[in-house]
C-alpha cells in the first residue's frame, strides 16, 4: 500500500477480525456468506405492486446471482415482465418466480472461497430457458461452490434439441471460468445422458462452439 501511495484511517480499520462484512458479504475463513441484513431484507420483501418494485428486487437479487444455480431461468417469468414493458400483469407465474429466487437466494448463500493449488469441478445443466453451472473444488468437505453461473437462452436456443441445450451449458461453463483451465485440471460433470448421443455424430450444432 506504502508503494502505492494508499493510505487508511486507522479508527476506520479493523484488526484481528475472524469475519467482516464487505459490499453485501462477510469476508470469513475460506467462506464467503452473504451479509446477514440482507438476507433478512430478501426473506421480508413483499410482492411486488409496481414495476418499480420488481426493478428493485430483481436488482437486489441479481447481485447475489452468483449464489444461485439457474438464476436466469428462475428469473425469467419477472425479467420478462419488465422486457414486454406492458405493466404490471402479476399471476400465479409470476408469484412462484417471486417466491422460489427468495427461496433459492436465502438456502443458498454461502460460496467457498478458492484453493489455486487444487482441481476445479464444473457441474453443468440446462432448462427450456436457461442454462446453469457451478464451480467446485473439494478442500477436504467434499465438493463446495465456489461460483455460480447462469445466462437466459437466446430464442433460437430454446429450440435447440436437449443435447444441444446441455452442450450449450457446458460450452458457456467453459468460456466463463476458462482462466481455471489453465491453473489446474478441471472436471466438467453433467447428468444428461443425451449428450452421448453426439458422439455418434460426424457433425453437431456443439461443433461450432468449440471456437
Amino acid at each position: 500500500m506504502s508503494f502505492h501511495r494508499i493510505f487508511v484511517e486507522h479508527r476506520n480499520c479493523e484488526f484481528a477480525k475472524s469475519s467482516i462484512p464487505f459490499l453485501g458479504h462477510v469476508i470469513e475463513h475460506n467462506q464467503l456468506p452473504m451479509d446477514p441484513s440482507k438476507l433478512k431484507a430478501v426473506r421480508d420483501w413483499k410482492p411486488p405492486t409496481s414495476m418499480k418494485d420488481v426493478q428493485a428486487f430483481l436488482g437486489l437479487a441479481n447481485y447475489y446471482h452468483k449464489f444461485t444455480r439457474h438464476f436466469a431461468a428462475i428469473t425469467f417469468p419477472l425479467s420478462d415482465l419488465l422486457r414486454k414493458n406492458e405493466g404490471l400483469n402479476w399471476d400465479n407465474d409470476q408469484q412462484i418466480a417471486f417466491d422460489a429466487i427468495k427461496c433459492a437466494l436465502t438456502s443458498s448463500s454461502t460460496l467457498a472461497l478458492l484453493n489455486p493449488s487444487l482441481s476445479y469441478v464444473i457441474w453443468t445443466d440446462a432448462s427450456q430457458v436457461g442454462t446453469g453451472a457451478i464451480l467446485c473444488q473439494d478442500q477436504g468437505h467434499g465438493l463446495q461452490p465456489y461460483a455460480v453461473e447462469s445466462r437466459k437462452l437466446e430464442t433460437a436456443e430454446c429450440n435447440y434439441a436437449i443435447h444441444d441445450r446441455e452442450a450449450l451449458a457446458i460450452v458457456h461453463a467453459i468460456k466463463k471460468w476458462h482462466c481455471y483451465a489453465h491453473m489446474q485440471p478441471v472436471t466438467v460433470l453433467t447428468d444428461h445422458c443425451t449428450l452421448q448421443y453426439l458422439k455418434t455424430q460426424p457433425q453437431s450444432r456443439p461443433d461450432g462452439w468449440s471456437t
